[in-house]
Protein backbone atom coordinates (compact mmCIF):
# COMPACT_ATOMS: atom_id res chain seq x y z
CA UNK A 1 0.00 0.00 0.00
CA UNK A 2 1.17 3.38 -1.47
CA UNK A 3 0.73 6.97 1.03
CA UNK A 4 0.82 10.09 -0.29
CA UNK A 5 1.09 12.92 1.27
CA UNK A 6 -0.11 16.80 -0.60
CA UNK A 7 0.82 19.94 0.31
CA UNK A 8 -2.31 21.50 -0.91
CA UNK A 9 -6.01 21.08 -1.66
CA UNK A 10 -4.85 21.10 -5.17
CA UNK A 11 -2.64 18.73 -5.21
CA UNK A 12 -4.96 16.48 -2.95
CA UNK A 13 -7.85 16.85 -5.64
CA UNK A 14 -5.25 15.80 -8.30
CA UNK A 15 -4.21 12.50 -6.25
CA UNK A 16 -8.40 11.34 -5.70
CA UNK A 17 -9.42 12.38 -9.38
CA UNK A 18 -7.03 9.65 -10.43
CA UNK A 19 -9.06 7.76 -7.82
CA UNK A 20 -6.37 7.51 -5.22
CA UNK A 21 -8.49 6.67 -1.84
CA UNK A 22 -8.64 9.40 0.76
CA UNK A 23 -7.35 8.99 4.31
CA UNK A 24 -9.55 11.43 6.52
CA UNK A 25 -10.58 9.80 9.98
CA UNK A 26 -9.69 5.95 9.04
CA UNK A 27 -12.87 4.61 10.13
CA UNK A 28 -14.43 3.83 6.64
CA UNK A 29 -11.39 2.33 5.34
CA UNK A 30 -11.47 -0.37 8.34
CA UNK A 31 -14.88 -1.18 7.64
CA UNK A 32 -13.96 -1.68 3.97
CA UNK A 33 -11.51 -4.41 2.58
CA UNK A 34 -8.45 -2.29 3.35
CA UNK A 35 -6.15 -5.71 1.40
CA UNK A 36 -8.12 -4.22 -1.92
CA UNK A 37 -6.79 -0.54 -1.57
CA UNK A 38 -3.04 -0.07 -3.07
CA UNK A 39 -2.84 3.97 -2.66
CA UNK A 40 -3.78 6.45 0.32
CA UNK A 41 -4.03 10.29 -0.09
CA UNK A 42 -3.55 11.17 3.61
CA UNK A 43 -5.55 14.66 3.55
CA UNK A 44 -4.67 15.96 7.19
CA UNK A 45 -2.27 18.59 6.25
CA UNK A 46 -4.02 20.64 4.04
CA UNK A 47 -5.86 22.89 6.25
CA UNK A 48 -9.40 21.26 5.89
CA UNK A 49 -10.27 21.57 9.67
CA UNK A 50 -11.38 25.30 9.57
CA UNK A 51 -14.69 26.26 11.48
CA UNK A 52 -16.08 29.62 10.04
CA UNK A 53 -18.91 31.60 10.43
CA UNK A 54 -20.88 34.58 8.54
CA UNK A 55 -23.73 36.31 9.11
CA UNK A 56 -25.68 33.48 6.92
CA UNK A 57 -23.64 30.26 6.83
CA UNK A 58 -21.73 27.76 9.08
CA UNK A 59 -18.48 26.81 7.14
CA UNK A 60 -17.33 23.28 8.21
CA UNK A 61 -13.68 21.84 6.85
CA UNK A 62 -14.51 18.23 6.00
CA UNK A 63 -11.07 17.31 8.10
CA UNK A 64 -13.44 18.07 11.81
CA UNK A 65 -14.08 15.66 13.47
CA UNK A 66 -17.51 14.91 15.29
CA UNK A 67 -16.20 15.89 18.66
CA UNK A 68 -13.85 19.10 16.87
CA UNK A 69 -17.41 20.36 15.44
CA UNK A 70 -19.53 20.01 18.25
CA UNK A 71 -17.16 22.79 20.80
CA UNK A 72 -16.93 24.83 17.86
CA UNK A 73 -20.29 24.69 17.65
CA UNK A 74 -21.16 25.09 20.99
CA UNK A 75 -19.49 28.39 21.16
CA UNK A 76 -22.50 30.11 18.91
CA UNK A 77 -25.06 28.22 19.42
CA UNK A 78 -25.32 25.74 22.53
CA UNK A 79 -28.84 24.18 21.32
CA UNK A 80 -28.17 23.72 18.06
CA UNK A 81 -29.37 20.46 15.88
CA UNK A 82 -25.74 18.79 15.70
CA UNK A 83 -24.84 19.39 19.20
CA UNK A 84 -27.79 17.30 20.27
CA UNK A 85 -26.93 14.40 17.49
CA UNK A 86 -23.58 14.31 16.89
CA UNK A 87 -22.59 14.36 20.77
CA UNK A 88 -24.20 11.13 21.05
CA UNK A 89 -22.88 9.36 18.59
CA UNK A 90 -21.35 5.99 18.41
CA UNK A 91 -18.18 5.93 21.08
CA UNK A 92 -15.96 8.96 22.58
CA UNK A 93 -13.19 7.41 21.22
CA UNK A 94 -15.25 7.35 17.74
CA UNK A 95 -16.15 10.76 18.04
CA UNK A 96 -12.63 11.84 18.45
CA UNK A 97 -11.86 10.11 15.00
CA UNK A 98 -14.78 10.01 12.51
CA UNK A 99 -14.80 13.21 10.19
CA UNK A 100 -17.22 14.89 8.89
CA UNK A 101 -16.31 14.52 5.49
CA UNK A 102 -15.84 11.44 5.77
CA UNK A 103 -19.14 10.86 7.02
CA UNK A 104 -21.25 12.69 4.71
CA UNK A 105 -19.71 10.76 1.26
CA UNK A 106 -20.24 7.72 3.40
CA UNK A 107 -23.74 8.65 4.23
CA UNK A 108 -24.17 4.74 6.13
CA UNK A 109 -27.90 4.05 6.58
CA UNK A 110 -26.94 4.37 10.79
CA UNK A 111 -25.70 7.66 10.26
CA UNK A 112 -26.59 10.61 13.10
CA UNK A 113 -25.12 13.14 10.41
CA UNK A 114 -27.87 12.55 8.03
CA UNK A 115 -30.88 13.92 9.36
CA UNK A 116 -29.65 17.28 10.59
CA UNK A 117 -27.75 17.93 7.69
CA UNK A 118 -31.00 17.23 5.49
CA UNK A 119 -33.38 19.05 7.19
CA UNK A 120 -30.70 22.13 7.40
CA UNK A 121 -30.62 21.89 3.73
CA UNK A 122 -26.96 21.81 3.81
CA UNK A 123 -24.59 22.06 0.85
CA UNK A 124 -21.38 20.62 -0.01
CA UNK A 125 -18.37 22.02 -1.38
CA UNK A 126 -16.36 20.76 -4.03
CA UNK A 127 -12.59 20.73 -3.33
CA UNK A 128 -10.83 22.51 -6.11
CA UNK A 129 -13.83 24.35 -7.65
CA UNK A 130 -16.96 26.83 -6.36
CA UNK A 131 -19.05 24.48 -6.78
CA UNK A 132 -22.07 23.31 -4.60
CA UNK A 133 -23.73 20.40 -4.04
CA UNK A 134 -26.78 20.15 -2.09
CA UNK A 135 -26.64 16.92 0.52
CA UNK A 136 -30.09 16.03 -0.49
CA UNK A 137 -28.80 15.62 -4.44
CA UNK A 138 -25.93 13.97 -3.29
CA UNK A 139 -27.63 11.27 -1.62
CA UNK A 140 -29.99 10.73 -4.80
CA UNK A 141 -27.11 10.34 -6.99
CA UNK A 142 -23.76 9.41 -4.98
CA UNK A 143 -21.33 9.66 -8.71
CA UNK A 144 -21.95 13.61 -8.32
CA UNK A 145 -19.03 13.04 -5.81
CA UNK A 146 -17.19 10.53 -7.53
CA UNK A 147 -13.17 10.72 -7.67
CA UNK A 148 -14.02 14.39 -5.79
CA UNK A 149 -13.38 15.43 -2.62
CA UNK A 150 -15.69 17.68 -0.39
CA UNK A 151 -13.76 20.86 0.78
CA UNK A 152 -16.68 21.70 3.45
CA UNK A 153 -20.28 21.07 4.29
CA UNK A 154 -22.06 24.63 3.98
CA UNK A 155 -25.37 24.92 7.04
CA UNK A 156 -27.50 28.16 6.53
CA UNK A 157 -27.46 29.56 10.16
CA UNK A 158 -31.33 29.64 10.83
CA UNK A 159 -33.49 30.65 14.14
CA UNK A 160 -34.92 27.75 14.70
CA UNK A 161 -35.78 25.41 17.26
CA UNK A 162 -34.90 21.85 17.44
CA UNK A 163 -34.70 18.42 18.57
CA UNK A 164 -33.25 15.05 17.99
CA UNK A 165 -33.63 11.62 18.46
CA UNK A 166 -31.70 8.27 18.01
CA UNK A 167 -33.06 4.88 18.79
CA UNK A 168 -30.55 2.62 20.45
CA UNK A 169 -30.19 -0.28 22.69
CA UNK A 170 -26.76 1.23 24.26
CA UNK A 171 -25.53 4.35 24.26
CA UNK A 172 -22.71 3.90 21.64
CA UNK A 173 -24.88 1.19 19.68
CA UNK A 174 -25.47 2.21 16.09
CA UNK A 175 -29.48 3.41 15.63
CA UNK A 176 -32.02 1.85 14.31
CA UNK A 177 -33.99 4.92 12.91
CA UNK A 178 -33.15 8.24 13.89
CA UNK A 179 -35.72 11.82 14.28
CA UNK A 180 -34.89 15.42 13.66
CA UNK A 181 -37.63 18.00 13.90
CA UNK A 182 -37.54 21.47 13.65
CA UNK A 183 -39.47 24.72 13.50
CA UNK A 184 -38.64 28.28 13.02
CA UNK A 185 -40.05 29.23 16.20
CA UNK A 186 -38.25 31.82 18.40
CA UNK A 187 -35.33 29.71 20.28
CA UNK A 188 -35.89 32.04 23.29
CA UNK A 189 -39.61 30.92 23.63
CA UNK A 190 -40.90 28.25 25.53
CA UNK A 191 -44.17 27.77 22.35
CA UNK A 192 -42.48 25.67 19.96
CA UNK A 193 -45.51 25.01 18.04
CA UNK A 194 -49.29 25.24 18.55
CA UNK A 195 -52.16 23.34 16.06
CA UNK A 196 -52.79 26.46 14.66
CA UNK A 197 -49.77 26.95 13.33
CA UNK A 198 -47.38 24.74 12.81
CA UNK A 199 -46.50 25.28 9.17
CA UNK A 200 -42.76 25.95 10.02
CA UNK A 201 -42.61 22.30 11.65
CA UNK A 202 -40.04 20.00 9.58
CA UNK A 203 -39.71 16.13 10.33
CA UNK A 204 -37.08 13.24 8.58
CA UNK A 205 -36.67 9.98 10.04
CA UNK A 206 -33.69 8.41 8.71
CA UNK A 207 -32.96 4.46 9.14
CA UNK A 208 -35.92 3.58 7.07
CA UNK A 209 -36.10 1.33 3.79
CA UNK A 210 -35.87 4.61 1.12
CA UNK A 211 -32.64 5.40 3.73
CA UNK A 212 -34.46 8.53 5.06
CA UNK A 213 -38.31 9.55 4.86
CA UNK A 214 -39.55 13.38 5.14
CA UNK A 215 -42.43 12.95 6.90
CA UNK A 216 -43.70 16.79 7.51
CA UNK A 217 -46.74 16.43 5.35
CA UNK A 218 -47.75 13.10 6.93
CA UNK A 219 -47.38 14.29 10.52
CA UNK A 220 -49.50 18.09 9.38
CA UNK A 221 -52.12 16.24 8.15
CA UNK A 222 -52.02 14.11 11.62
CA UNK A 223 -51.65 17.27 13.50
CA UNK A 224 -55.05 18.70 11.67
CA UNK A 225 -57.02 16.26 14.36
CA UNK A 226 -57.49 18.80 17.62
CA UNK A 227 -56.46 15.79 20.22
CA UNK A 228 -53.81 14.13 17.89
CA UNK A 229 -51.23 13.52 20.43
CA UNK A 230 -53.77 10.51 21.86
CA UNK A 231 -55.48 10.33 18.06
CA UNK A 232 -55.78 6.52 16.93
CA UNK A 233 -54.79 8.29 13.51
CA UNK A 234 -51.64 8.90 15.10
CA UNK A 235 -49.84 6.15 13.60
CA UNK A 236 -46.89 5.69 10.88
CA UNK A 237 -48.18 1.63 9.78
CA UNK A 238 -48.93 2.43 6.12
CA UNK A 239 -46.49 5.98 6.04
CA UNK A 240 -42.94 4.36 6.49
CA UNK A 241 -40.74 0.79 6.00
CA UNK A 242 -37.73 -0.48 7.48
CA UNK A 243 -35.83 -3.38 6.64
CA UNK A 244 -35.55 -6.16 9.34
CA UNK A 245 -32.48 -6.17 10.85
CA UNK A 246 -31.33 -6.87 14.45
CA UNK A 247 -32.57 -4.10 16.03
CA UNK A 248 -36.22 -5.77 15.22
CA UNK A 249 -38.58 -6.44 12.27
CA UNK A 250 -40.50 -3.78 10.18
CA UNK A 251 -43.72 -3.85 12.33
CA UNK A 252 -41.69 -3.32 15.60
CA UNK A 253 -39.79 -0.49 14.71
CA UNK A 254 -42.72 1.32 13.14
CA UNK A 255 -44.48 1.22 16.56
CA UNK A 256 -41.60 2.23 18.24
CA UNK A 257 -41.08 5.01 15.56
CA UNK A 258 -44.93 6.26 16.21
CA UNK A 259 -44.77 6.24 20.07
CA UNK A 260 -41.68 7.99 20.55
CA UNK A 261 -42.82 11.01 17.39
CA UNK A 262 -45.85 11.07 19.87
CA UNK A 263 -43.48 12.33 22.98
CA UNK A 264 -41.22 14.24 20.99
CA UNK A 265 -44.24 16.45 19.16
CA UNK A 266 -46.05 16.43 23.12
CA UNK A 267 -42.76 18.40 23.46
CA UNK A 268 -43.52 21.10 20.88
CA UNK A 269 -46.84 21.69 21.77
CA UNK A 270 -47.61 25.19 23.32
CA UNK A 271 -46.45 25.96 26.63
CA UNK A 272 -50.39 27.81 27.06
CA UNK A 273 -52.35 25.01 25.59
CA UNK A 274 -52.41 22.08 28.24
CA UNK A 275 -53.99 19.66 25.73
CA UNK A 276 -54.49 20.27 22.20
Amino acid sequence: MEWFYPASIEEAVEFVSKGVIPHAGGTGILRSNPDRISEIVELSGIGLNSFLETDSEYIIGSMLTFSNLVEKIKIVDKQHLLIQSLSKAASTLLRNRITIGGSVFLSPIWSDLMGPLLILDSQLRVAGTEERIFYKDFLANRKLLQNRLIESVIIPRKSVHSTYYREVRTSFDYPAFTISIISNSPKDSSSIVSREDFTSLRIIVTGCKSLYCEMTETVREIMKDRNFINSPSFHLKDRVEFVGKRHGSNDYLKEVLTVQLRRLLQNFRSADEKEF
